[in-house]
């Protein structure tokens, strides 16, 4: 009977604790303490010194707690961060660790009659708190929740006979990844949390490297816990992990595998923050970039092999890799990126060391102004990175507003840049859309020059937007644009003549563009020759299609890649799949041979 009982305790209790902690599954619709709906009024509030003695038999807290559950929460977070069943409670006294300033919870589960649980709650005793309180205790008299605002560093809470529970205030407990031996030789790339409030310990190394490990701030409980990654303790502070081992015939470029610390604590019983709980570790295989052409080396870092992307600036004197490193949690889109700036003779500088962005120029995060500096956004802001002094600076912003920042490009020709904002204001008050999209014109310093309203009407494809991208040629500039659902391209000629083209824009130079349209799933190519005012048409690739430079690339079900010949208008078998990689940045034909 009381087991059953504990199971259902226990689920009634995470739904309640849910709403008092405010889980942070979906942190932006967090409650503030003061406005949870499932708190009694103030007036209602028993005081936990409110309770009268009686002159009666004692009842014991430990024969009749089920389970306790401990939450915290501040104006944003909110999460419940421990379990612990009766005969989990320690015998001596011992502490809990919490991170946050805002509100501590205690939930309790009991099998006790609603009198009894009276009873329990008259032996709680709280010291180091400013307002202590209890909720649920009318609907709910078996789950009492006990909380607690205003808490000092050391706040101790003794419940009944159980031992005294001292709360500490501590920064979370801090983690990263690294080589075992840290003068090894072997490059890596390497993201530390403390780095950026999201950022979760990544590391990005060769495949085939020795075990990583996880170094932690602080002494380390090394207690046995089946809950942990695979591995064993080094020492106090070290935990050895051990990697997978990919095969050295996988296709794959990239091995991405990960975990989670939350099993982890300190020999005080601190843990990682609450959105850092997860690590990851991208095993690359070791091959460097190549010039289409030529076939020799592009790039001289050894970092070159983990990078994404490679953007090289206008003199080719430097160039900005890129690599992901995270993703959102939920149903958040886009993707974080680190950013590194290579320079010849000189080391490798962190541009960015873990920046969430949507926004993707000709599939790559960034992309240079002149030769001193590097572009780039998230869904409000266009920042500039100085290349010589290291700042960085917003050069446009539509924080605050309705509006984001779907896509952005540097005309270098007409030294402006083009930017398109979006909004999910429908002007008919739709729930699904279209919706509006600007072109904003401004100078190399953000001034604006040029707004046009209206440029598109876009649909939402899974809740987001479609991409509206932006390519400036030598002889003019492609903007794409939607109408009833379907992509279009404008060119506007540097002469000052107009086309409109098929597809969306994916690359462009003097000679040709080329751009893509996808007809129930299946790809249509189009190479326009503005000075010939010709487009071809081809609808023939064997599968999905790669804008890689000048020459498409695409795909087949056969698991070779093929090139497109304009002179032909064929698809020209290349090369295999499992013995080519093609970068993101759509601008040169560079790739990778395993």
């Amino acid at each position: 009977m009381r087991s059953y009982l504990a199971g259902v305790a226990v689920l009634t209790l995470l739904l309640l604790m849910a709403a008092a902690c405010r889980h942070d599954a979906e942190p932006e619709a967090i409650v503030p303490p003061a406005q949870t709906t499932d708190a009694a009024p103030e007036e209602d509030r028993p005081a936990v010194e409110e309770h009268p003695a009686e002159n009666i038999a004692p009842v014991s807290f430990r024969e009749s707690l089920l389970q306790l559950d401990f939450g915290q929460s501040d104006e944003s977070l909110g999460f419940l961060f421990l379990s612990l069943t009766a005969d989990e409670v320690p015998r001596q006294p011992w502490t809990v660790v919490r991170h946050l300033d805002g509100e501590f919870s205690i939930g309790m589960s009991f099998e006790a009659t609603r009198e009894e649980v009276e009873r329990l709650l008259a032996q709680v005793r709280v010291e180091g708190a400013g307002n202590v309180f209890y909720t649920n205790n009318d609907q709910f008299p078996n789950h009492p929740v006990l909380r607690m605002t205003d808490l000092q560093p050391e706040t101790v809470v003794t419940l009944g006979d159980l031992p005294p529970i001292t709360i500490l205030k501590r920064e979370p407990l801090g983690v990263t990844l690294e080589y075992e031996d840290p003068t090894t030789p072997t490059p890596g790339l390497f993201v530390h949390p403390s780095e950026d409030e999201w950022a979760m310990a990544v590391a990005i190394v060769p495949t085939g490297h020795p075990d990583l490990v996880l170094r932690f701030s602080e002494e380390m409980d090394q207690s046995p816990n089946p809950e942990l990654p695979a591995g064993e303790w080094i020492d106090a502070y070290r935990y050895r992990l051990h990697l997978p081992r990919p095969e050295a015939t996988m296709p794959q470029e990239r091995v991405s595998t990960g975990g989670s610390l939350h099993a982890f604590r300190s020999a005080i019983g601190n843990y990682v923050y609450r959105r850092r709980f997860g690590y990851s570790v991208i095993q690359v295989k070791y091959s460097d970039w190549l010039d289409p052409q030529t076939g020799e080396r592009v790039g001289w870092s050894e970092n070159d092999p983990f990078y994404e992307t490679i953007v090289c600036s206008p003199d080719g004197e430097s160039y900005v890799g890129t690599a992901v490193v995270g993703w959102p949690e939920g149903d958040g889109t886009g993707y974080y990126h680190r950013m590194m700036l290579e320079r010849k003779g000189a080391p490798a500088v962190v541009i960015e060391p873990y920046f969430h962005t949507e926004m993707i120029h000709m599939g790559s995060p960034v992309q240079w102004v002149g030769n001193d500096r590097v572009a780039y956004a998230d869904l409000h802001s266009l920042y500039v990175y100085d290349v010589k002094d290291g700042s960085r600076t917003t050069l446009f912003s539509v924080a605050g507003t309705k509006w984001h920042i779907l896509h952005a490009a540097w005309d270098p020709w007409a030294k402006e840049w083009n930017v398109m904002t979006g909004t999910y204001d429908a002007p008919d008050d739709s729930d699904y859309g279209p919706y509006p999209v600007d072109l904003h014109l401004l100078d190399e310093k953000g001034n604006p020059i040029g707004h046009r309203p209206d440029w598109s009407l876009s649909p939402a494809v899974e809740h987001i937007l479609m991409d509206h991208p932006v390519v400036p040629a030598e002889n003019g500039v492609y903007r794409t644009f939607y109408r009833d659902g379907k992509p279009f391209t404008r060119f506007e000629g540097r002469d000052g003549s107009t086309e409109e083209l098929p597809g969306a824009i994916e690359y462009a130079d003097a000679q040709r563009a080329i751009l893509l349209e996808y007809v129930e799933g299946k790809a249509i190519l189009y190479v326009w020759k503005p000075h010939l005012r010709q487009l071809t048409v081809n609808a023939d690739a064997p599968d999905f299609i790669r804008a890689v430079g000048p020459a498409p690339v695409a795909g087949s079900p056969s698991g070779y890649l093929y090139r497109y010949d304009a002179e032909s208008n064929e698809w020209l078998r290349w090369e295999s799949e499992r013995s080519v990689s093609l970068p993101l940045h759509k601008s040169s034909g560079m790739y990778k041979k395993r």
